[in-house]
């Protein structure tokens, strides 16, 4: 696989969220996002293949429930914003295919689970934030991952 990583933004940035490697919470569910990877244009898993319109970008998280009930990770509900605002979604099947477990699967409490989220993106130099959410209706956390 063919991949580039694309750095989070400056050091000195006055923007206050939280940024690849460190923790960003949201509801029960702490993420972290390991990396942020764009550069293919398909995936594949056994005979099934997924393309991309644009690129593939890879979103690798661990996200550990840091509540007392067990909670679903829901792949569906996470998605990325571009500088002048607009949100994309994940590829559902994208998503599925680089996933070696189920990705939207239960976490009990105090467990962690590594996912990777994957997004069909035009252009990954747009790509300003990622937004994680615990649940479909949840605020949700904002983390920097953009140049």
């Amino acid at each position: 696989m063919l991949v580039s990583a694309c750095s989070p933004a400056a050091s000195g940035s006055q923007d206050d969220r939280p940024g690849v490697g460190e923790d960003a919470i949201d509801g029960q569910f702490t993420f972290v996002v390991d990396s942020f990877e764009c550069g293919d244009n398909e995936v594949k898993q056994g005979g099934f293949t997924q393309t991309a319109s644009g690129e593939f970008c890879f979103v690798n998280l661990t996200v550990t429930n840091t509540g007392d009930q067990g909670r679903p990770f829901l792949a569906g509900v996470q998605g990325l914003f571009s500088y002048a605002g607009g949100r994309l979604t994940p590829s559902d099947e994208a998503t599925v295919l680089v996933n070696a477990d189920e990705v939207n699967g239960e976490i009990n409490p105090g467990l962690s689970i590594e996912a990777t989220v994957v997004f069909d993106v035009a252009n990954p130099r747009d790509i300003e934030f990622a937004h994680l959410k615990d649940a479909p209706l949840s605020q949700g956390v904002k983390v920097r991952i953009g140049n």
